[in-house]
């Protein structure tokens, strides 16, 4: 049995905390340069949607809509049972080795990520390794004043066929980094980071480019699609 949710989790769920960096980050980056985007793009994929009064995403599957302001998102479907969460990241290339800790939203509707930069969260109302469709979101700051630059800061630096594992209770899922994206906040397609449906992708988010404190803080998103190994 199933409970449908309508509301705004997924339009605010990067809005607040991930997408303005959540006003914890310090860093000063110029980080201008474009990254290496393969061809591949996500999965569209047709899903059921809920009307949205004001902010919400893109409905189009790619993530960098140009006008993701105005435009339906996916309803939240709660389970009677909720699925066994990730419990660990795993990027050898760029020494990343971090817990993975179930989150919710906050009272804003956004995201509620992890305090630490040390761990990612993932969003419990998406998908798993283990659904077998749709896009596992996992995401985190990318610093805070209080611990400093956390692991995913490394995320800029990966490169299509990267290998990437995330750990399931005892199963490890094996990824290879398919694209990664740097994407103005204004234009990331929300529909598309949290889609549940098509293929089994698996999203990494943080905050990148440059800080600016004056206008919300990190200006852009660090957004890596990968896809199961084979």
């Amino acid at each position: 049995m199933t409970l449908l949710v309508s509301r705004r989790r997924v339009a605010g769920a990067v809005s607040a905390a991930l997408l303005a960096g959540w006003g914890t980050a310090w860093v000063t980056r110029d980080d201008t340069a474009p990254l290496p985007v393969s061809s591949a793009s996500v999965p569209s994929a047709s899903v059921p949607s809920a009307s949205v009064p004001s902010a919400g995403p893109s409905t189009t599957a790619s993530p960098s809509a140009a006008s993701p302001s105005r435009a339906a998102v996916p309803p939240i479907v709660v389970n009677a049972v909720d699925p066994q969460p990730p419990s660990l990241l795993e990027i050898d290339r760029i020494g990343v080795r971090m817990p993975v800790v179930p989150v919710s939203t906050d009272a804003a509707g956004a995201m509620a990520l992890p305090p630490t930069p040390d761990e990612a969260g993932w969003y419990r109302f998406g998908s798993t390794p283990d659904s077998g469709q749709g896009a596992t979101v996992l995401a985190g700051h990318l610093d805070t004043r209080e611990d400093g630059v956390g692991p995913l800061a490394g995320l800029v630096r990966l490169q299509p066929g990267d290998p990437v594992d995330v750990t399931v209770g005892t199963t490890v899922h094996h990824y290879r980094v398919d694209s990664v994206h740097r994407i103005a906040k204004a234009g990331l397609d929300l529909s598309a980071i949290f889609d549940l449906g098509g293929a089994p992708r698996l999203h990494l988010v943080t905050c990148g480019g440059r800080y600016d404190r004056t206008h919300g803080g990190y200006q852009d998103n660090v957004v890596v699609v990968a896809r199961p190994a084979p």
